[in-house]
């Protein structure tokens, strides 16, 4: 905040708790805000193709938003707690190679049992490597996260030189054939799951630890919070997540791509700080995450349904998160905000 004499005073304990709910507040609105443009960009896509809500159309979307509402809900986490983790798409792409290894034949119950094995494999190793290389070594997450891409990236190659092992068609089955109308009903039952974890985040104590970790690390050090731990398990969660959205991945692939996963690292990124997360943590929401991810693939769809260069689908998602960190940093508050103060009549800018 301000005081009189115009320079920025460091929140003090008593400023805590409203600051906490003024950080629940913008949440709120950024999510509100959010639908609102999800409303507009529907309406202005159908009115300009005509068919951008036909269940053909939706079915598609809801797939390219699948797996990118999974690596979003992945990065959240790390970024709740004041990290970051670009690790997630290499990750993803290693599920997706597991995959194409462990799960050739089966059932619908097998092969998401080998799912599920390898999103926890994934959540223990690489989330382990990112967890040493960031709270042991000191590394700065981007860099540490960076190393550990490198690392997963190169496993994949070894594994799989070029695309081949067939993926068992009962995981599609299961993930994008059955829909409640034109969505499929795995999706359906993710976004339900990210409204009840917001609700227990929002209203429980390990909520409250991630949010305060990540808002300011060595104060909740001071209350008696193990930052260090929060943060590990947050790097963990993120990995197996990310497992999770390579597995989604891997249905709509069906073989082992070592090069399937790169193009979502970003896209990771971008969807919750649209939604409401910040790089300096302790802030968003699961659902915004997902909103966000909703406004990237909506996007994407209009360059395609208008004509647009391939160009610009790529351009977007940069974008769209620059504005969102501009319109959401604290920094930049602070800053307009001294611009905007009264002057002296000796004082320049």
């Amino acid at each position: 905040m301000l005081d009189s004499a115009d320079q920025v005073v460091v929140d003090g304990p008593a400023d805590r708790p409203r600051r906490f709910a003024g950080i629940a507040n913008r949440e709120t609105m950024r999510v509100v805000a959010l639908a609102a443009l999800v409303v507009c960009l529907t309406v202005f896509a159908q009115a300009k193709t005509g068919s951008f809500t036909d269940p053909t159309n939706l079915y598609i979307l809801s797939l390219v938003l699948f797996p990118i509402a999974a690596v979003s809900a992945a990065q959240y986490f790390v970024l709740l707690v004041g990290g970051i983790d670009v690790s997630v798409g290499a990750a993803m792409t290693l599920a997706v190679v597991l995959m194409s290894s462990w799960a050739t034949a089966g059932s619908v119950a097998t092969v998401l049992l080998a799912g599920a094995v390898v999103a926890l494999v994934l959540g223990v190793v690489v989330g382990g490597v990112n967890t040493f290389l960031v709270e042991r070594l000191r590394i700065v997450p981007v860099i540490a996260t960076i190393a550990t891409m490198g690392i997963v990236g190169g496993v994949c190659y070894m594994l799989r030189p070029t695309p081949s092992g067939a993926i068992a068609p009962a995981l599609g089955d299961a993930l994008m054939l059955t829909t409640v109308g034109p969505i499929p009903a795995a999706l359906v039952v993710l976004g339900l799951l990210f409204v009840v974890v917001d609700v227990v985040l929002r209203n429980s104590g390990a909520g409250l630890r991630m949010r305060a970790v990540g808002l300011d690390s060595q104060y909740a050090d001071r209350l008696g919070v193990p930052a260090r731990r929060v943060r590990v398990a947050c790097y963990l969660l993120c990995s197996a997540l990310a497992g999770v959205g390579g597995v989604i991945l891997a249905a709509q692939v069906g073989v082992g791509d070592p090069n399937v996963g790169s193009s979502f690292t970003l896209l990771s990124i971008a969807a919750p700080i649209l939604g409401g997360a910040a790089l300096q943590g302790g802030r968003g929401l699961l659902i915004g995450s997902l909103l966000g991810t909703v406004v990237l693939v909506i996007s994407q769809n209009l360059v395609t349904l208008l004509a647009l260069n391939d160009g610009v689908s790529l351009v977007l998602p940069g974008v769209l998160t620059l504005l969102a960190l501009m319109s959401s940093s604290d920094g930049a508050v602070k800053l307009w905000l001294w611009r905007a103060r009264p002057r002296g009549h000796g004082e320049t800018g």
